[in-house]
């Protein structure tokens, strides 16, 4: 009895060890990172295999939608994204992925006014930080800090989303603000098509617009999209306004995605 109970557990024992043998252990992908596309529409996502493991595929998950494994190092994605992760496959286990974050960058609310306000406190201007958050900045003491500023277009009494290279006398910096207004609301808005933009849009309320900062006059895989909400346009009287903003900025450098 001893000996079958014996021969029993190395038995087990064997079988476990097996099973242990078996399992491959799957590493994570490395240097997970992006290449965009079709100005900015797409994105070619690139990888290097785990440091551990030989993964049999890839599997690139869109907003939590897998897409077909691929046995390559990369992957296309052609739609608007907030969030890409990348899992290594063995055996048909995925491993805990990888990520690569697309959403837009918020700020809830902004105030700015057209730049024939006189007042001091009453900035017209705006920009982002390298954190994506937007900030107010004075045209005539901040000028170097303005993506954007509100003119009064070229008509002189319509609030204008203005690029600072289109200020006069001189332009405020060397970067360009592109703009468009769009048909969708600002949750609707996943993507902001280059093309369409302009140095200078007229602002309405409850408008929602697509922005591109930039150094040129074309499309560069160094510009930062993004969107910007009217939530409120008043008439301060005197031909000056007062427009509050809901804004979000898209961090990844060429990528038009700019959902929220």
């Amino acid at each position: 009895m001893k000996k079958f109970v014996a021969i029993a557990l190395l038995a087990v024992a064997g079988f476990a060890f097996m099973n242990l043998d078996c399992v491959i252990p799957t590493g994570e992908v490395r240097n997970l990172s992006y290449e965009p596309l079709e100005e900015g529409a797409k994105a070619k996502i690139t990888w290097d295999a785990p440091a551990e493991g030989t993964p049999d595929e890839y599997v690139v998950s869109v907003d939590g939608v897998d897409q077909v494994a691929v046995t390559t190092t990369y992957d296309m994605v052609n739609i608007p994204a907030k969030e890409i992760k990348v899992y290594a496959v063995t055996s048909g286990t995925k491993s805990t992925g990888v990520t690569l974050d697309f959403a837009v960058v918020e700020t809830p609310t902004l105030d700015v006014w057209t730049v024939n306000d006189p007042s001091a406190t009453h900035p017209s201007g705006f920009g982002f930080s390298a954190a994506g958050t937007a900030a107010s900045y004075s045209v005539a003491n901040n000028p170097e800090n303005c993506d954007f500023y509100i003119s009064m277009g070229q008509s002189g009494n319509t609030p204008t989303l203005t690029s600072p290279s289109d200020h006069t006398p001189n332009p405020l910096n060397s970067r360009y603000g592109w703009s468009v207004q769009t048909t969708e609301d600002y949750a609707g808005l996943d993507l902001v098509v280059s093309s369409a933009t302009s140095t200078q849009t007229a602002l309405s309320n409850n408008g929602t617009y697509g922005i591109i900062v930039g150094t040129g006059t074309a499309y560069a895989t160094t510009d930062n999209f993004g969107k910007v909400y009217v939530t409120a346009l008043a008439d301060q009287g005197s031909n000056i306004y007062k427009a509050t903003l809901k804004l979000g900025y898209q961090l990844k450098d060429g990528i038009a995605w700019v959902m929220e």
